[in-house]
């Protein structure tokens, strides 16, 4: 399973969300892609898809989306975000030396701080 400290890995999150296509969408046997059967608990091979309806499947993608976050999107707060995407960039950059350089010290420097800067300038 993902260790969520560690971030998302694309490859797995995408072999995650084939699986569950397929399994609900088709009516056909797959195989999931390396990677993924760790967290289906098995070796992941000799999946049969279920092909739901497509007014269940709009249930399940659609209303239940809808039922969490409302039918409308809410407005965008473009400086908020951001902001907050450039906390979530600054955190980021504080380890970037140490995944780099092992230590090199460039996230608390001036280049750190001009990165940061015109991130949040220009964006």
């Amino acid at each position: 399973m993902a260790d969520p400290s560690q971030g998302l890995d694309r490859a797995e999150s995408l072999g995650r969300a084939w699986v569950v296509r397929q399994f609900l969408e088709t009516d056909e046997a797959f195989t999931a892609p390396e990677g993924v059967g760790h967290w289906l608990g098995m070796d992941a091979v000799g999946f049969h898809g279920i092909a739901l309806p497509a007014d269940v499947l709009v249930k399940i993608y659609r209303a239940n989306l809808e039922r969490v976050f409302g039918p409308v999107p809410a407005p965008l707060d473009r400086d908020a975000a951001l902001a907050e995407q450039a906390q979530r960039f600054a955190r980021w950059l504080e380890g970037w030396p140490a995944r780099r350089w092992a230590g090199a010290g460039l996230g608390n420097s001036a280049l750190g701080s001009s990165i940061l800067y015109f991130f949040v300038f220009f964006f």
